[in-house]
């Protein structure tokens, strides 16, 4: 009651003193007021004023005040109360009806720092450095239907608020959201950093009466995509030595090193791009490998072809040893050749990398360096000389095989008429050992089969495959000229 109520009768005088609560009152879903007078009040009155108390309240003025407003609202303390009249003029009605309005505003979530230092929104961070982390997309959802009188305002699932964290990693909003279930969901992640799928769900329920605003506020770390690139042979082996490149889709180069038995390791790459390794040079012994192609998908996972990974986040970059066969033959027959000793030179630094023996069976000599070589080969077999060669072992796979002839000693023998200035031919000519006397070669065939076969040429007589060593040599004359003395003769280990 705001004043003193007095009985309507005009002289029982004062039933109900001014500051009495005379009823408590609840609102239902559709906001009737439901009312009943307080026992206590009643039990103070004669039987007779009970029961007009049980009728209603008597005219007069009263302040209806709320104390407790509904689930998930407040109270706004500057309209708590307000005044009801029930008049005179409606003194004619048998009930009198009034009616006043109580809003009550939502408590809701706010997602910006308040005032008193509270931390609001989303903060996301490097989980190694520590660092805030920029543009970073998230959402806010719905985790269940808010309601409001019992119909549903907003349905579960729904995307609330997409935004993007600032430089100093934050998400603030002065959007307001109704007290109930949320989750929070990173829809695309930074230049640099992994997808982070998890879901970070929120409950905020009303637990204190006078609170208007609850904060939600949630740290969200985050990774940085790293992936480790390692240089190996075949056999999967660490290689060191090798220039490597990273570029970019439009060749840019990213990162150079030079490979060491440790993988090389590289962060922050953006996901859902393309990415190429190129192997500048190779470790000596080696061929280059050609480019390696890869991206990352949205969780920083590398995809290229599974041979080329050593594990979920190492590439490979395999590197096979140069393949070399060197085939010594005859140089005029082109029969191969056993037991030719061959050694390899380095023609940059004059040193000798590699020697061995031909044999029947194939050869692949591997590991030599790409670039330039000279070949020495040398033979005890008689009729050949020392050969010298050049190969080139290139820069690609598989077996380089070099055919290198072997060449055999050769002799020309002309005899000159020293008047006439011309040559003349001879009846025979006989080219023998120096020690033994032994026939060694003859322009005349004869039975032993050993004897080599001094050829007629156009301007002279020719014999090759001649052992290397001294001989003398035997020359018959046509008539008419003196007889020729025994000369000695030395067949050298030359090419010429």
């Amino acid at each position: 009651a705001k004043n003193d109520i007095e009985h309507p009768d005009g002289h029982t005088g004062v039933i109900i003193t001014s500051g009495t609560k005379v009823a408590d009152a609840i609102t239902t879903k559709e906001g009737i007021l439901v009312t009943n007078i307080e026992n206590e009040l009643l039990e103070t009155y004669s039987e007779e004023v009970q029961k007009m108390l049980k009728r209603g309240l008597p005219l007069g003025e009263y302040e209806v005040k709320e104390v407790k407003a509904p689930e998930g609202y407040y109270i706004d303390e500057e309209k708590t109360t307000q005044e009801v009249q029930l008049d005179e003029e409606d003194n004619n009605a048998e009930v009198v009806s009034k009616e006043t309005i109580f809003i009550n505003d939502r408590k809701m979530i706010g997602l910006e720092d308040n005032e008193n230092g509270e931390k609001a929104g989303i903060y996301k961070y490097d989980e190694e450095t520590k660092e805030p982390i920029q543009d970073v997309e998230f959402g806010i959802y719905t985790a269940e239907d808010i309601t409001e009188n019992g119909s549903v305002i907003v349905e579960k699932d729904t995307l609330i608020l997409k935004a993007k964290t600032d430089k100093d990693g934050k998400i603030q909003s002065d959007v307001k959201l109704p007290l109930g279930k949320y989750y929070i969901k990173e829809l695309k992640a930074a230049k640099g950093y992994e997808y982070d799928d998890r879901i970070i769900e929120f409950n905020i329920i009303d637990q204190e009466k006078d609170k208007k605003i609850y904060n939600m506020y949630t740290e969200i770390s985050n990774k940085q995509t790293d992936i480790n690139i390692l240089k190996t042979d075949v056999d999967k082996n660490p290689l060191s030595g090798a220039k490597l490149q990273l570029l970019d889709s439009e060749g840019n180069v990213l990162k150079e090193w030079d490979s060491a038995q440790e993988a090389y390791n590289v962060k922050a790459l953006e996901t859902e791009k393309e990415y190429k390794i190129k192997e500048v040079e190779p470790t000596k012994g080696y061929v280059t490998e050609e480019e390696k192609i890869f991206t990352l998908d949205k969780y920083g996972n590398i995809i290229m072809d599974e041979d080329d990974l050593y594990n979920e986040n190492t590439i490979l970059i395999k590197d096979e040893k140069t393949k070399l066969q060197i085939i010594v033959v005859d140089e005029k027959t082109e029969e191969e050749l056993s037991g030719v000793h061959v050694e390899i030179i380095d023609k940059e630094t004059n040193e000798k990398v590699y020697e061995f023996d031909t044999k029947e069976e194939e050869t692949i000599i591997e590991g030599l360096s790409v670039g330039n070589y000279d070949v020495i080969q040398k033979t005890e077999e008689d009729g050949y000389v020392t050969t010298h060669n050049s190969i080139t072992i290139e820069d690609k796979k598989g077996v380089q095989e070099n055919i290198l002839k072997q060449k055999i000693t050769k002799l020309n023998v002309k005899i000159k008429d020293t008047e006439e200035e011309k040559y003349v031919n001879a009846k025979k000519i006989q080219i023998k050992d120096i020690n033994t006397g032994k026939i060694i070669a003859s322009t005349e065939r004869n039975e032993d089969e050993e004897t080599l076969i001094i050829e007629k040429l156009e301007d002279g007589y020719y014999i090759e495959r001649l052992p290397i060593g001294n001989y003398k040599i035997e020359v018959e004359v046509e008539e008419g000229y003196k007889e020729i003395d025994e000369q000695e003769i030395l067949i050298k280990d030359e090419e010429e």
